[in-house]
């Protein structure tokens, strides 16, 4: 019967705090804002990791110039000839070989080409990350020192037989995150 006389005592009265479907959408909006921010990051940080990679490669170009005038050619070029005539830091040398600023192996030999012995140089690099490998193919291109580009086994730039790659090319041949590119420069 105070039952009846009092409906206060019927309901709870506010509760203080918050419910669970209030926090859980609290907490889905603070998931989603976190995702877009560490997400952008992480792509600007590849996207800055694949520049260096390409400024490294692309600016072994002059390097490789003055090398190869001052030896006359290719004969005998390789990463401790490189280091030991100054033309590259030894930080870049590991083992018998150059590596990247990420730490991938570059391979450097004298090639034949135009059926002249040693007067190319052929650097070949695995490993590369899909937006590297495309960052690097298209700077080389427009470098002008390069005479042949090869992605992943398909030659997409060769001057002298008058195959200029374009940005469909090379995006179609750096197909996944380990790409082998193969840059030659005479």
């Amino acid at each position: 019967m105070q039952l009846r006389k009092n409906p206060k005592l019927l309901t709870r009265g506010k509760a203080k705090g918050f419910t669970l479907v209030e926090l859980l959408i609290v907490f889905g909006i603070l998931a989603v804002a976190v995702y877009l921010v560490f997400g952008q990051s992480n792509q600007a940080r590849r996207s800055v990791a694949a520049e260096a990679e390409s400024n490294f490669i692309v600016g072994l170009i002059p390097t490789i110039d003055r090398m190869r005038d001052q030896n006359a050619g290719f004969l005998g070029v390789n990463a401790q000839t490189l280091v030991a005539s100054g033309f590259i830091d030894k930080s870049f040398i590991r083992g018998t070989g150059l590596i990247t600023p990420s730490a991938l192996p570059v391979v450097a030999e004298p090639v034949e080409f135009r059926t002249i012995a040693n007067n190319a140089l052929q650097l070949t690099i695995a490993g590369y990350p899909r937006a590297t490998c495309t960052d690097l193919a298209t700077r080389a291109v427009r470098n002008g020192k390069i005479q042949r580009i090869s992605l992943n086994g398909a030659v997409v730039h060769d001057v002298p037989a008058a195959v200029i790659a374009t940005s469909a090319t090379i995006t179609a041949q750096c197909v996944d995150e380990n790409n082998a590119v193969i840059l030659l420069v005479s």
